[in-house]
């Protein structure tokens, strides 16, 4: 979903600089008039292909862990995959997507 981040605003910069230093996150959320109301921004909604999971599995199931380690890089780079094609049609084209 492209313009999910320009609807709140995080802040004071200063009560955040204190939350780093305690490494915890204190701050407000704040979106239109610095009240709780979100901004009215433009938004768009991009999809990608499906990703196949294969059939369930237990936790105590043998190669449990290495399947949870490959789905999940599948995932990542399907995200980055859809957010780089449609970033231009957003008007991001120079904005890196940052996965944490």
């Amino acid at each position: 979903m492209f313009g999910v981040s320009k609807m709140m605003s995080f802040g004071p910069p200063w009560l955040m600089n204190v939350g780093r230093r305690h490494r915890m996150s204190i701050g407000v959320m704040y979106g239109h008039w610095g009240t709780p109301v979100p901004r009215r921004v433009p938004m768009r909604m991009a999809v990608g292909v499906p990703i196949s999971v294969g059939p369930a599995m237990q936790r105590s199931d043998p190669g449990f862990e290495e399947h949870v380690e490959r789905m999940h890089a599948a995932m990542v780079e399907a995200i980055k995959a859809v957010y780089y094609k449609h970033r231009e049609g957003y008007g991001w084209g120079d904005r890196p997507l940052v996965i944490v």
